[in-house]
């Protein structure tokens, strides 16, 4: 009763029949079916380990969020984050390569694209699933 969200995690792939009964306060009911083809994943790392890596990915909101920094060359950089419409809605100096960086999340669900760079180009850029 008062549900706006239904949420089910499903751990194997797989095509789902989800079925949604909804009743009414006159006893009238509607039932909503449809199927669901879906893929799972192990949640993991986004990067191959070589400048940038997050973990976990996917994550949800609240929990804090890793990043690992390979082996960047002397100077300034960042890690800007973009939400899917290619909106800034972060950014992180780095100051130190080769280094573990960790900070809470507070983002709304999505997917966020981490940019390292330096200040004259793209050197790394992976996506970021928020659940």
């Amino acid at each position: 009763e008062d549900t706006n969200a239904i949420i089910h995690e499903y751990t194997a792939s797989g095509i789902y029949t989800v079925q949604l009964i909804g009743y009414g306060c006159d006893g009238v009911n509607d039932t909503l079916t449809f199927n669901i083809n879906f893929e799972y994943t192990e949640p993991g790392y986004a990067g191959d380990g070589t400048l940038l890596t997050l973990y976990p990915n996917p994550i949800s909101t609240g929990n804090s969020l890793a990043f690992f920094i390979g082996n960047i060359p002397e100077g300034t950089h960042y890690v800007n984050v973009n939400n899917n419409l290619g909106q800034r809605v972060d950014s992180f100096r780095i100051e130190d390569g080769n280094t573990n960086y960790l900070f809470p999340l507070d983002y709304a669900a999505g997917m966020y694209h981490f940019a390292l760079q330096n200040d004259t180009e793209i050197l790394e850029v992976e996506k970021l699933v928020v659940e």
